[in-house]
């Protein structure tokens, strides 16, 4: 039997990679807050074509995993008794710890604003819920064979294109602002070596790869099959585990990288000079300040 009072978060998210991340993440705060089972909800899509199962290995458990009398338990409770937080619950500087704690069975953060822009929303659950993200060991095979032959201090350069060019086109920062930044750090720290993630055509991108330090890696170009959802999550991962994070504005990709690995971001916007400036002051080890 299932105890009565048991109860759970749950959230749906159909967006891509590193959108349904953010808001996995949330809820996993916030299922650690109030002492609830998170219940992960990740459906295929041409979005993101990979169950949360497909790319980790960790305590959150998917439906499928409960067994049958928590199942049954589950499917009761969250038809009669489910509460669901309204869009924009947290605002700017709140995390997950001020948010409510309802009696509900069951509890949907769907609409939460996960956003990393202004920061963590995890609270002093932050390390915790990081910890959890463990990919399955194929992937992380191979990130760490990537990331093991680089012994110089790492940038990664996120360049957003894909769907972006549908919905920002304009605003998008030229490939030149790419080539700017990787120069100017090539003269203060010689010894960086710059890794390219990108889903751009090659054509578009010369200018940054012909700067001499760019590597990249072979991938999987398709991201509408599993195999390309998991090429993409080690493209985050190898992210994550760089010294410096270069990224597209608007993009959650690269946003999210930087707060799984604790790294500081620089987004290519006209300032990111001064975003640089502050970076190195603050955050940066592996270097001396520029003078």
């Amino acid at each position: 039997m299932i105890a009565s009072n048991f109860s759970y978060v749950t959230y749906f998210n159909g967006d891509g990679l590193a959108n349904r991340l953010r808001l996995h993440c949330l809820a996993y705060a916030y299922a650690l807050n109030t002492k609830r089972k998170l219940i992960v909800n990740w459906k295929r899509n041409n979005n993101c074509y990979a169950t949360y199962h497909d790319l980790f290995v960790g305590r959150p458990c998917s439906y499928e995993l409960l067994g049958l009398g928590e199942r049954l338990f589950f499917r009761s409770v969250k038809r009669f008794d489910c509460y669901s937080f309204e869009k924009g619950t947290l605002t700017n500087g709140e995390n997950v710890e001020s948010l409510i704690n309802p009696p509900h069975r069951v509890v949907s953060v769907s609409n939460l604003e996960a956003s990393t822009g202004g920061g963590s929303r995890l609270g002093s659950y932050h390390q915790e819920v990081l910890r959890s993200l463990l990919p399955r060991p194929e992937i992380e095979k191979r990130v760490s064979q990537f990331m093991g032959q680089f012994k110089s201090p790492t940038v990664g350069i996120h360049v957003r294109q894909g769907d972006f060019l549908n919905k920002y086109n304009t605003a998008l920062p030229p490939v030149k602002r790419y080539v700017a930044i990787v120069r100017l750090l090539a003269q203060l720290w010689p010894s960086a070596v710059f890794i390219l993630v990108s889903d751009g055509n090659e054509e578009v991108l010369m200018p940054l790869l012909n700067t001499g330090k760019c590597k990249v890696r072979e991938k999987v170009n398709e991201r509408h099959t599993l195999e390309g959802v998991q090429d993409a999550l080690i493209d985050l991962l190898i992210l994550a585990r760089t010294n410096l994070v270069i990224s597209t504005p608007y993009s959650s990709f690269g946003g999210f990288a930087a707060m799984l690995g604790n790294k500081p971001i620089v987004r290519a916007q006209e300032d990111w000079e001064t975003q640089l400036v502050e970076a190195i002051n603050q955050k940066l080890t592996f270097c001396d300040r520029p003078r």
